[in-house]
């Protein structure tokens, strides 16, 4: 798909998803919703925040086993690294794969080389994805105690199952030299591309089925990835709490499950707007949740998201500009007695 189709269809879907949230939140009530809100008050909006932490470490410990075991970052760069990237990703329309290119250029600017971030990435994403299946597959088994019949839960299963396969596949594709064989379609059908780029598709496919087979490795990363998925459950559970209707964490692992399943397939809408509203919608009238108490744990999600979001866009171009700065001082002062770029040591 070319890029400008891709932009297009990712602005059309965020058009569609504030529509759809627009709908969603007039349908039922901005007074009822943010009275609702109100008794989590700015307290509870914070610890509810607060709670995000401890997935976003996950994710970052999970990653880091996925790095040559002699050229891994330290634990807080990496953990700012992926703030960095979940930010772009829920908040710009870069259909989820801006974040890691992100990441790669950050990793690149402090010295690492992008092939290796780059194949890095490649498997964290395929692990991430395979581990949050496995969560819906646990969401779904809860799902069964609660809903009967197969109305809703023969749907999920077939999209596992969906899943589960494209997963497979691209794993398999990863181990055959997928970016190699990418780079030699693309220049059949008429593409250009240098001898250095070639080059570079099939030292990215040998970096990754390097990963792939420090297997050890690849158990902990699956491991670590695993847990970030359970411990955003805790995120929904304290919402519901300090909102005035606690459920058990079943009953949450069953909502944070579903929910990320379906913000999973609306990748192509900017942080899911609208799609994660109605998920949370659907999924509380299971649990029978009033509608603006649905909506308004949406809405403790979106506070969540741009209370780390901003704040990771602005770190984002601080550090662009810090760079770019240093590099300046570094052309006007000569041989290094000015500025520098920033460093490892330095983050």
């Amino acid at each position: 798909m070319h890029v400008p189709h891709l932009k297009r269809m990712t602005w059309i879907g965020f058009l569609a998803g504030l529509s759809v949230f627009v709908l969603l939140v007039g349908y039922y009530g901005i007074g009822e919703i943010a009275a609702a809100l109100a008794v989590a008050g700015v307290g509870g909006l914070a610890l509810i925040c607060a709670a995000h932490v401890l997935p976003l470490v996950a994710e970052a410990i999970g990653w880091r086993f996925l790095f040559d075991p002699a050229e891994r970052p330290r634990y807080r760069t990496l953990l700012w690294a992926r703030w960095i990237g979940e930010a772009v990703d829920t908040l710009l329309p870069v259909a989820q794969v801006g974040g890691d290119l992100v990441r790669i250029r950050l990793f690149t600017r402090i010295g690492m080389s992008g092939t290796m971030v780059a194949a890095s990435l490649v498997a964290d994403r395929t692990l991430t994805v395979a581990a949050l299946i496995g969560f819906i597959l646990l969401g779904l088994v809860v799902l069964t105690s609660f809903v009967t019949g197969d109305g809703i839960a023969l749907p999920v299963l077939l999209a596992v199952l969906l899943g589960m396969l494209l997963v497979g596949v691209f794993y398999l594709a990863q181990q055959r030299g997928l970016f190699g064989a990418l780079a030699r379609l693309f220049q059949t059908f008429g593409g250009s591309l240098s001898g250095k780029m070639l080059d570079g598709a099939n030292v990215l496919d040998q970096e990754i089925r390097q990963v792939y087979a420090r297997r050890k490795d690849v158990l902990l990363s699956v491991f670590w990835l695993s847990a970030a998925w359970l411990l955003g459950v805790l995120e929904v559970w304290l919402a519901l709490w300090l909102l005035g209707y606690p459920v058990s964490l079943l009953e949450a692992i069953l909502i944070e499950s579903m929910v990320q399943g379906i913000r999973a397939a609306a990748f192509l809408i900017p942080g899911a707007l609208g799609a994660q509203e109605g998920a949370f919608l659907i999924i509380g009238t299971l649990l029978a949740l009033p509608a603006d108490a649905a909506l308004a744990l949406a809405l403790t999600r979106r506070v969540r998201e741009l209370a780390f979001g901003i704040p990771g866009i602005l770190a984002w171009q601080w550090f662009e500009a810090r760079n770019q700065w240093g590099k300046e001082r570094l052309g006007q002062a000569g041989a290094g007695r000015g500025g520098r770029e920033t460093t490892l040591e330095t983050l």
